[in-house]
């Protein structure tokens, strides 16, 4: 709960800041490398990003960049984070190489606990090189795929403006630092205090989402709600998604 509570209250927090001074910014994606660029996956928890990696890191010529929160730049790259894949028990009935690696990589204790309690919930933390060939540490950004759930049965794609973009991506970012807002705000209040305010924040990082993204090919994808991750994968590889 300590290491959560630093991750997610301070580590992020001010990483973030000093992000911004720099014409950087988190971005709650995962991405890729291939032939030379990379394609970024942005969506909202649950959605299937680190999923649709376990996919693709059985393909030898993508190569991993970053999962969950992805480092991006106003001159339009994408940046290694040293950041574990998630993996969770539900994952291993779509992805059995994950099991065979999981009973290499994980503790007897942590097996037993997986084993009986079979909650979905529990987490384990993969590194990028058991399961990717190759790690790119940057890229320039090729494409930004939006991934979003739906009610309906069927995949759909389409061509969205980065404002539109910008509507999807600021409110999932703003949820990843609901934690941190509140101390921000307190730094922020004091007389001749250096730090921002929460809004100044969120101002500054959609000016480099903006930015980053002015030239980029976006388009968002509607998902169905829990469909298998391998539909999701042939569905992205046949709209020429992951060229």
């Amino acid at each position: 709960l300590q290491i959560t509570t630093f991750y997610y209250r301070i580590f992020l927090l001010f990483s973030q800041l000093w992000n911004l001074e720099n014409n950087c910014s988190y971005l709650h994606a995962s991405a890729v490398g291939i032939n030379g660029k990379s394609v970024v996956f942005s969506a909202d928890s649950g959605v299937g990003k680190s999923a649709l990696l376990f996919k693709l890191s059985k393909e030898k010529n993508f190569k991993f960049i970053a999962d969950d929160l992805t480092l991006i730049s106003e001159n339009t790259k994408a940046f290694f984070q040293g950041r574990c894949l998630s993996v969770k028990p539900y994952h291993l009935s779509f992805f059995p190489f994950l099991k065979e690696k999981l009973k290499i990589l994980m503790g007897s204790a942590q097996s037993l606990q997986w084993n009986i309690i079979k909650d979905d919930r529990l987490t384990f933390r993969i590194a990028p090189s058991d399961i990717f060939n190759e790690i790119r540490e940057e890229a320039e950004i090729q494409s930004v795929i939006h991934l979003c759930n739906h009610n309906l049965d069927t995949f759909s794609i389409k061509e969205i403006s980065v404002q539109e973009l910008l509507q999807y991506i600021t409110p999932i970012f703003t949820n990843e630092f609901f934690l941190a807002h509140h101390k921000l705000n307190i730094l922020a209040s004091l007389p001749n205090s250096p730090f921002i305010s929460s809004v100044e924040m969120l101002k500054k990082t959609e000016r480099v989402y903006a930015t980053t993204f002015y030239n980029t090919r976006v388009r968002l994808v509607l998902v169905p709600y829990k469909s298998n991750p391998h539909d999701l994968y042939y569905f992205l590889k046949m709209e020429g998604c992951l060229n």
